[in-house]
This record gives C-alpha cells, sequence and structure tokens, in this order.
C-alpha cells in the first residue's frame, strides 16, 4: 500500500459508523477530498470506546485498502472514553520598569497552568481560557500591553489513557506508525471547522448530536470557554421507541433512517390527521403503532439530552444570554423535529445546522452534519502537521500566545499535546 507525506488521513470510530477521509489541505485551509469511505455497524463502538477490537480493525482496514494510497499521518477523531476538561490558573508578576508583557512572561504563566495529568490519564490537548491583566479579562494576544500582573486560565482536556490507545492500537495493526497517530477530541474538530472568528468573537455554541454521544464547546472572544459531552445520544431515541413499542432496534432504526419519524412530524406539526404506523412481526400478531405517542417518546428523550447538555454549559459558568450564535451539527442535525426541540431548551434561539463546506475533490457523501467532525479533523492536519515537525510543508509561525483567535490556538504548538 503506497503512501504518501503530503496526504493526511482522518479516522473516526463513530457509534454507528466508521469513516476514513484522505485528503490534502492548503495554507488557507481549503480541503481537497482524494477519498471517503464510511461502513455502517453497530456495537462496535459504545459511548467512544472500542468494545469488538477485531472487527474494528477488520473495518478500518478494509476502507483502507479500498482507497489504495493515503497518509501516512493519521488523525483520529475521539469521543467518549472517560474525557474531562479541568481549568488550571498560572501567574507571573511583571517588575521590568515598562511593565510590558513579553513572551517569556505568557510562557511562564501559561506553563504554570497547565495541569498534569495522573499516569493513568492521558492529555489530548490544552487550550486557552481566558487572559487576564491586572485581574482584568484581556484579548488573546497580550503581548506588548501593560501590567505589573499577568494570569493565564488554561483547559487541559484528558481521556482515559488504556481507552484511548485501543483507538492507537486498531490503527497500528492496519499499518499506521505509532509516532504518526494523533487523537483529536471532536468538539475541538468540529468548531475549528464550523465556527468561523467572527461568530467566536460574539460568543458561538456548538452541539454535536451524534449517534452515541452528544458533544458541546462554547467558544468566546476570550477562548474557549466551555467544553464537554453527553454519553447520550440519537441511538437512545431509537432505544427508546423500540421498548415503548416492543419492536426490534433494528426496524426502528430503519424507520428513523429511512426519514420517516420525520416526515410524521412535519405532518403533525401542520394539523394532518395520520393513520397508526402498520408494525407486523413473523411471530407475532399486527400492532398499530399510534403517532402521536410515538413522537411523545422521541421528543422526551431529544429534550431531556438538550435540557441536560444546557445545565453542564450552565454549570461551567456560562451564561447563555451573552451566546449569540446557536448552532448543532451530527447525524441527527438534519431532523426538522430535532431542530425544533433544540430551539425550545434554549429559549427560542435559532438553530444553525452545520456541515462540512467548502472542500473539492471527492465530495460526494461527506457534505452532511454527520461528517463533521472527520472533517473538522483533516481541515487541522496540515497545520498540525506542520507544527509537529512532521510534514515537509513549512512550519507555521503561530507560537505561544500570539493567536487572534481560537481556531489560530488550535494549532499553536504550546497548546497542543504539551507533557
Amino acid at each position: 500500500m503506497s503512501r504518501s507525506a503530503q496526504i493526511y488521513t482522518a479516522i473516526e470510530f463513530g457509534t454507528s459508523k466508521a469513516s476514513v477521509l484522505v485528503g490534502r489541505v492548503d495554507e488557507n485551509d481549503a480541503v481537497e477530498v482524494l477519498a471517503f469511505e464510511t461502513t455502517p455497524w453497530h456495537d462496535v463502538v459504545i459511548k467512544g470506546e472500542i468494545r469488538d477490537f477485531d472487527r474494528a480493525r477488520q473495518v478500518i482496514g478494509a476502507m483502507l485498502d479500498k482507497i489504495g494510497e493515503h497518509g501516512n499521518t493519521c488523525f483520529v477523531v475521539v469521543t467518549g472514553c472517560d474525557i474531562h476538561g479541568e481549568i488550571g490558573k498560572g501567574s507571573v508578576n511583571i517588575n521590568r520598569v515598562d511593565h510590558a508583557v513579553i513572551e517569556s512572561d505568557l510562557d511562564a504563566a501559561s506553563n504554570q497552568s497547565i495541569l498534569t495529568t495522573a499516569d493513568d490519564r492521558q492529555r489530548i490537548i490544552s487550550l486557552p481560557a481566558r487572559v487576564l491583566l491586572n485581574g482584568t479579562l484581556a484579548n488573546s494576544n497580550v503581548i506588548g500591553l501593560t501590567a505589573e500582573r499577568l494570569e493565564v486560565h488554561t483547559w487541559t482536556i484528558h481521556g482515559n489513557a488504556t481507552r484511548l490507545y485501543r483507538y492507537k492500537t486498531v490503527l497500528k495493526n492496519v499499518g499506521f506508525d505509532d509516532k504518526r497517530i494523533f487523537e483529536i477530541y471532536a468538539p475541538v474538530a468540529d468548531a475549528y471547522a464550523l465556527i468561523q472568528d467572527d461568530e467566536q468573537l460574539d460568543g458561538a455554541l456548538l452541539i454535536d448530536y451524534g449517534a452515541g454521544c452528544t458533544e458541546f464547546i462554547v467558544e468566546n472572544r476570550h477562548g474557549l470557554a466551555a467544553i464537554g459531552h453527553l454519553q447520550v445520544g440519537f441511538e437512545h431515541v431509537i432505544n427508546d421507541m423500540s421498548v415503548a413499542f416492543d419492536v426490534p432496534n433494528k426496524n426502528m432504526r430503519e424507520f428513523v433512517e429511512a426519514g420517516k419519524l420525520d416526515v410524521c412530524y412535519k405532518k403533525n406539526k401542520e394539523g394532518v390527521k395520520q393513520s397508526p404506523i402498520p408494525y407486523r412481526q413473523a411471530t407475532k400478531k399486527r400492532k398499530d403503532i399510534d403517532v402521536n405517542d410515538m413522537l411523545e417518546v422521541c421528543s422526551q428523550r431529544i429534550f431531556e439530552t438538550f435540557d441536560i447538555v444546557r445545565q453542564m454549559i450552565q454549570n461551567q459558568n456560562i451564561d447563555l444570554r451573552s451566546v449569540g450564535y446557536f448552532a448543532l451539527t451530527g447525524g441527527a442535525a438534519k431532523s426538522e423535529m430535532v431542530k425544533a426541540i433544540f430551539e425550545e431548551v434554549f429559549s427560542d434561539k435559532t438553530c444553525h445546522v452545520r456541515r462540512p463546506y467548502g472542500m473539492t475533490g471527492v465530495t460526494t457523501g461527506i457534505e452532511t452534519p454527520a461528517n463533521s467532525a472527520i472533517y473538522g479533523v483533516l481541515k487541522m492536519a496540515r497545520g498540525y502537521a506542520g507544527q509537529l515537525g512532521i510534514s515537509d510543508d513549512e512550519q507555521s509561525d503561530k507560537v505561544l500566545g500570539v493567536f487572534s483567535t481560537l481556531r489560530n490556538a488550535m494549532l499553536s504548538p504550546f497548546w497542543r499535546n504539551r507533557k
């Protein structure tokens, strides 16, 4: 199997599917897709943790073989895996006569702010939360400003080392070098690809509602404001329907994936009277499922999911009234029902559904909300590889503390994989 140092590979081990995306990224973050493969699966990955190692290896290996040439540097989307984020604080006194902040001041305060993880934890990424001068919030680039005291608050995001290593083990088994496999937390990838700089400055919330997990990230002009995930996704809606109406999970999933649930929702919203949905199993009598009952079961679980996420965000001391932009992505984002309940939970804020966009090449099947995270990972690949010195591309000149936006900081060598 041929490899190219100028081609990057992104891989996603999802709850309902596995995906491989191969492409090039130029200096302006423009993505040229060279190949995309996705394979449905179930019970291989549960809540972000690989449960069926052999099946995962077989499926990923088969997709890579089908693609042929792919990058020898692999970026993998991670979620679940007992991932948590914590904020650390670091500070320095500036005693020079001019009190101007220089890079070594920011370096010292930032190093203090990055938390040390336990032996059984693996740091995934560190990202700036806020910078304060003399106790007052400042813009992200403080070099040259004057103050007597500089304080830096930094998110350290880390996960269960054993669970994360299972991703690497699979990828090593299909031919990738252990030293060229890098994990990227799903909501970071989502935000990098889908939240624009002006949206971040106004305050932005992005929720990725997937099959097995629901991730969220909140950004503002100071940096990363909140991040996390709930190990509940749209698969739980399907499970609830299956139990409530005594219909096999597989059949309910097919009903939803065919778009029939959304059709029922739209007709109900328009006031159209709907006949019960007939269902027959080979060994059982026919049963009729009341549409209103089905929609009620679904809406309760969806509402509960978004409401828990809302509470999780508020528990991180975020006033959602300060957020100007609300966005939704992930496989469930294409549902009108999900979008409407999102707006209900978040006080009638307009829900902007985001999906991959702007790429060239072999784009068939990619431009759906379900592929946002893997697209974001590929979009980050060139900058990340350049910073790590594992690419022939010219390395970026982004340095510690000199970032105009959070997207810039995501590629800074300082904020990534600090030990």
